[in-house]
């Protein structure tokens, strides 16, 4: 029997077998072969631009899990897209500087760095018509490097990986949205737009940073990768929970 179950093989799931493994335990991961939200995932590590009104005690989880990234992500011994450039927050219109700075205000008071800037004057490319912005230490990962580097070193540290669910000591839910259906919990899924760009000859991004904008009411993010990449997306609303 094993002492460790894990059921659901993405970052999280993953990241518990390796440690579990790597501390002599007899692990297994359950992973149906599907992919998930990780794939789509944008990887952007905000602590900061995502603290919100009324949730402070996971704006202070999200940044001490952010303070162990730099190790954890040496740790792993490869490329997973870690990047500490930092996070250039820009609004586009009046309203939405506005909004953004009642929010930079709390996030300011809750000790969180959170420095005015001209957006321009950091990132040359933008519009003149972008209002205002702010920037933080905010940094991103590559999650479609991510997972394959946390597999690699789960299995190493001899994790089992199969479809099938095995007797366990402790077992771990860690499923992601379809983690409600196992548990009863309420965990519920939100549904986003995402696009992937790159260009046609091959060369880098015109910016470095992470880039979350307010824009006519919307909030929208660019995320740039060193290979390339462009990562474009918007939250969108909840979703219905899969079947």
């Amino acid at each position: 029997m094993n002492d460790v179950t894990v059921i659901g093989a993405g970052p999280i799931g993953l990241a518990i077998a390796w440690r579990c493994a790597s501390r002599g335990m007899r692990v297994s991961v359950v992973d149906d072969g599907r992919r998930g939200a990780a794939h789509a995932s944008a990887g952007m590590l905000g602590p900061v631009a995502e603290a919100y009104f009324g949730e402070e005690p996971l704006t202070r989880l999200l940044v001490e899990s952010a303070k162990r990234w730099p190790a954890f992500a040496a740790e792993l011994g490869e490329d997973v897209g870690y990047r500490t450039d930092g996070t250039l927050i820009v609004a586009l219109t009046g309203d939405d500087y506005a909004e953004a700075e009642r929010l930079w205000t709390y996030q300011r008071d809750l000790g969180l760095r959170v420095e005015k800037v001209r957006p321009r004057d950091v990132e040359p490319l933008l519009s003149p018509r972008v209002r205002g912005g702010a920037f933080t230490d905010d940094h991103q990962v590559d999650p479609r490097r991510l997972v394959p580097a946390l597999r690699r070193a789960a299995l190493a540290a001899g994790t089992k990986i199969g479809r099938h669910r095995e007797n366990a000591g402790s077992t771990v839910i860690a499923a992601g949205c379809g983690s409600a259906a196992l548990t009863g919990l309420p965990v519920r899924p939100v549904k986003g737009q995402i696009l992937r760009l790159r260009a046609p000859d091959g060369r880098p991004p015109g910016f470095r940073h992470v880039i979350r904008g307010y824009a006519d009411g919307r909030h929208v993010y660019l995320v740039p990768r060193l290979d390339g990449e462009v990562v474009v997306g918007r939250p969108w609303r909840s979703a219905p929970t899969p079947s």
